[in-house]
């Protein structure tokens, strides 16, 4: 959304809410975005989520659990699943489609694999996404769009693990 419609959207909650409305250029990538946000951040944690992203009430709680476990854990990934299956027959193809793929990269992950992001409904560690960074990658002179995977094979380059947390969420 541009920044008039953020600015409003954010000024609709009290304020004790501490929220605040970024914008990326709209010229620019996506990643812009979440690169400038991350100048923002400053908590040891950062937790990404999708416009159409449902949480359990205790998701985040699980997630920071999670990574207090153990330093070398760069990120917390929830069970993400499809609910919007019931919108029409390509969103329920696409949507067994995406759940199928979810679940072959949850068995690969479960044999010794390592955790890919998916992209939202994960918490990343701060430090870590910092020495991994910037979300805006490049391939060959191109704009990556599989920017998470990337920083995913990028933590793990660094010794960083993920983990699946056991709760849903919902896209």
């Amino acid at each position: 959304v541009g920044l008039p419609l953020a600015e409003e959207l954010v000024g609709r909650f009290p304020p004790s809410r501490n929220l605040e409305a970024w914008c990326r250029d709209p010229a620019r990538a996506l990643q812009d975005g979440l690169d400038l946000a991350m100048q923002h951040i400053d908590s040891d944690y950062v937790f990404l989520l999708d416009a159409d992203s449902t949480l359990t009430f205790d998701a985040l709680k699980a997630c920071v659990a999670t990574l207090d476990t153990d330093p070398k854990l760069g990120m917390a990934q929830l069970i993400t699943v499809s609910t919007n299956g019931s919108a029409g027959v390509f969103a329920r193809a696409s949507a067994l489609f995406v759940s199928m793929l979810r679940t072959s990269i949850g068995m690969l992950n479960d044999s010794g694999g390592f955790l890919f992001f998916y992209g939202h409904n994960g918490m990343w560690r701060t430090a870590a996404l910092r020495e991994v960074g910037p979300w805006e990658q490049y391939y060959r002179g191109r704009i990556m769009i599989g920017e998470d995977r990337m920083l995913s094979l990028l933590a793990y380059a660094a010794g960083y693990r993920g983990a699946t947390v056991d709760r849903l969420a919902g896209e």
